[in-house]
């Protein structure tokens, strides 16, 4: 007999997340409208005594709002927007674990490591407050513990944040008032001893051992986290369900094997996992794995053992009414879909699998029924958060699977004895060490594969498309059931269009001359040599991304790199252009400013071949020729570094082209002289900046112009009066804040963009 889950109490947990979903993404009139009106549709099937289930919905949706607006309120933003911009003194309690990130950079410079961190406020300004905030500092607050009282003075920078009353910038010392308690101090202690015991293993183990036990990605690299993205496994290093399921089984059997039976065993399990979710942290995810967990073994403990569904329903509906800003949380959001798949897919998967399976083989339809019930409920949120498709999720996480269990089995019992036992969790540590590399390994495996991920739209277009091709394959599905005979010629149809898909719309596009990677605020421009070779000029300010660029390029082989200049948005994208691949030789410009970064780019390059370039320098190769028509050996003390830009002109398959670097007006004043006419492709100076040369680019008339330029960016650019200079001059501006990565191609020629088509 099949199991009809109770699914009544989804309807008002889904109306609650709705109506506070609503209220903050539509703050203002439009919220109060749509919470009028559901009223009103909610009021009209109470008086024409309609579905209980519709009323209860639209009531919900009309109580989510209402809880979401008096949040909203306690906020007090308005006490923030008064102090913008201004200093106050804050004193408050810590409660959440700093983030520790990397130097950022802004603009042409590199700032210092930062640290944020969530408050809950007691005083501002002497005023008695109570609302959270988010702190950002450059002090040393690494080990700044959860219910620390701390004073401090800072900056207002924002007041508009979804989560918080304001965001403020410490311009001052920390200072601790009052230390927080024994559990949290033990916790905090354990964490830290649970990262000291992972020292000394094999990085993949470092990084994926305290993740995947108490979601700590504090060693995890770059490269893996990535890897892990496109393959679907991120949420591993994401302490969830799965884990308080683990915890709470294991605590079940060592309290069985004692002895312990009855309400006195759901206890202790209840008080374990509490004391786990501590460890841990408590995020969307494990919140709404804790509720649903507490809910279920309360159920159990009372002998009703069908209360899944009904338990993620409380759970749903009780955070969001503690804390509604939970709902536009894109972690709370893939916490519940993943769930409610494995809750009311993973079972009809399983049956269906069954079908085909025999007996012996129930474990493998249960295995796989698993990740395709959590992939197809949460993959929705996905595209509209990552903008691709995995199209290796599911093998991914089934072969990792087996090794999950002994990881956190074995990494808890490393957290319970790291503080005392430190030589025997590190132990620990290297028994566990394998298992975590074949998750590494599985990774770094999928993510290579070719057509491992599916580029797609973000946001609602993305959910709106894959609906669309949902709709489509069940269509095939039904035609196919229905009409037999149609299953060979609709099955090498789909091939074909496969085929031509991946040749057509496949990235890098075929013959392309010369890519504008999407780097940020920053340059990173590749010229195709074929045979996965090229010249980069520039590595961008983030190794992440120039390395994702040139992995999608296929570029394994750097026959030269010139960094035109040595500021942070050009040149501190290079340990990621460095990894996995050669670089042949290296040109650097004569001017060494600015100093520290200069040095930085030297220790990164080591014993890699590199020159100061200057005036008259060529390179050629098959197919593509420059020449080195700036800087000249006598600097231009004016913007010295930006004005030092190695500039260079030449032809690529046939196609002449000119690139700036950062050259400002007085640099360009002297590069007019030297260059004798049009060119094809023009790579615009400065990210686009208003410091443009009217009579280079009028001289120039380029076909195509390409700018490289960071989303949103605080410096204007591209700023409208270039833009408008652009627009009277050139056949077709192309910009990767807004289309990503750019590429140029041949016959005609034309750009390709890895989010929109092209410009002609």
């Amino acid at each position: 007999m099949k199991d009809t889950p109770d699914a009544r109490l989804l309807f008002p947990a889904v109306g609650i997340w709705v109506g506070c979903a609503s209220a903050q993404l539509f703050y203002g009139a439009p919220a109060t409208f749509l919470l009028i009106a559901t009223l009103a549709i909610a009021l009209i099937f109470l008086l024409t005594k309609k579905s209980y289930v519709l009323q209860l919905f639209c009531i919900s949706i009309f109580l989510g709002g209402l809880i979401s607006g008096i949040h909203e309120e306690a906020l007090h933003r308005d006490l923030f927007r008064g102090y913008k911009n201004s200093n106050i003194g804050v004193i408050g309690v810590v409660t959440s674990d700093p983030q520790l990130s990397k130097s950022k950079i802004r603009g042409d410079f590199r700032t210092a490591q930062s640290a944020t961190f969530y408050l809950r406020t007691k005083e501002v300004n002497r005023q008695a407050v109570r609302v959270p905030i988010l702190i950002s500092t450059t002090n040393n607050v690494a080990n700044l513990i959860p219910g620390t009282k701390i004073s401090f003075y800072g900056k207002v920078s924002d007041y508009r944040l979804t989560n918080a009353s304001a965001f403020i910038f410490v311009k001052s010392e920390v200072k601790i008032l009052s230390r927080s308690n024994s559990i949290s101090q033990l916790t905090f202690r354990m964490r830290s001893a649970l990262r000291d015991a992972v020292q000394g293993l094999p990085s993949a183990a470092m990084g994926l051992i305290p993740g995947i036990v108490i979601g700590d990605r504090t060693f995890q690299s770059a490269e893996l986290t990535t890897n892990m993205r496109a393959t679907g496994l991120t949420h591993l290093t994401a302490v969830s369900g799965a884990n308080l399921a683990i915890v709470a089984a294991l605590v079940l059997a060592l309290c069985r094997r004692i002895g312990v039976r009855g309400r006195a065993l759901w206890l202790i399990v209840a008080l374990a996992l509490a004391f786990f979710i501590l460890l841990v942290r408590p995020s969307p995810s494990v919140l709404r794995a804790a509720v649903m967990t507490t809910v279920a073994l309360a159920a159990r403990a009372s002998g009703n053992r069908s209360a899944a569904l009904p338990s993620l329903g409380v759970a749903i509906g009780l955070l969001l009414i503690i804390n509604p800003f939970l709902a536009t949380d894109p972690g709370f959001a893939l916490s519940v879909s993943a769930t409610a798949g494995l809750l009311i897919l993973a079972p009809k998967i399983e049956r269906f699998l069954m079908r085909y399976f025999s007996k012996r083989l129930e474990l493998l339809a249960q295995t796989l029924a698993i990740p395709i019930s959590a992939t197809i409920f949460s993959l929705p949120i996905v595209v509209a958060i990552s903008g691709q498709l995995s199209l290796v999720s599911v093998f991914a996480n089934l072969i990792v699977a087996p090794v999950i269990a002994p990881i956190t089995i074995i990494g808890f019992f490393m957290s319970l004895i790291s503080i005392p036992l430190p030589l025997i969790s590190h132990l620990l540590g290297v028994i566990v060490s394998p298992f975590a590399m074949w998750i590494a390994g599985v990774a770094n495996f999928c993510a290579d594969l070719p057509f491992s991920t599916l580029r797609w739209s973000k946001g609602w277009m993305g959910v709106f498309t894959l609906l669309i091709l949902a709709i489509t394959i069940r269509m095939i599905l039904l035609i196919l059931r229905t009409f037999t005979y149609l299953k060979l010629p609709i099955i090498l149809i789909l091939i074909l269009l496969m085929i031509f898909s991946t040749t057509r719309f496949g990235w890098p596009p075929k013959n392309w001359l010369m890519a504008a990677c999407d780097v940020g605020q920053g340059d990173g421009i590749v010229l195709s040599l074929g045979s996965n070779s090229a010249v980069v000029i520039d590595v961008g300010p983030d190794p992440t991304l120039i390395d994702n660029c040139l992995h999608e390029l296929k570029i394994k082989n750097i026959e030269l790199l010139i960094l035109t200049h040595f500021h942070a948005d050009h040149v501190e994208g290079l340990p990621g252009l460095l990894k996995g691949r050669k670089v042949q030789q290296v040109w650097l410009t004569t001017e060494p400013t600015p100093a520290d970064e200069f040095t930085r780019v030297k220790n990164w390059l080591g014993d890699i071949p590199s020159a100061q370039i200057y005036r008259g320098a060529t390179f050629k190769s098959p197919g593509i020729s420059f020449e080195v028509i700036w800087p000249d050996l006598k600097p231009i003390l004016e913007s010295p570094a930006n004005n030092a830009s190695i500039s260079i002109v030449g032809s690529i398959y046939g196609h002449s082209f000119f690139s700036p670097g950062d050259l400002e007006l007085a640099s360009q004043e002297k590069v007019l002289e030297r260059l004798t006419g049009k060119v094809e492709i023009l790579k615009v100076a400065h990210h686009g900046s208003k410091l443009q040369n009217q009579k280079l680019v009028e001289k120039l008339s380029p076909k195509l112009c390409l700018i490289s330029v960071g989303v949103d960016n605080p410096y204007g650019h591209p700023a409208p009066v270039t833009l408008g200079l652009l627009s009277h001059n050139c056949g077709a501006i192309a910009r990767t804040d807004r289309s990503g990565t750019l590429a140029v191609i041949d016959k005609p020629l034309r750009v390709v963009s890895t989010r929109k088509s092209i410009w002609r």
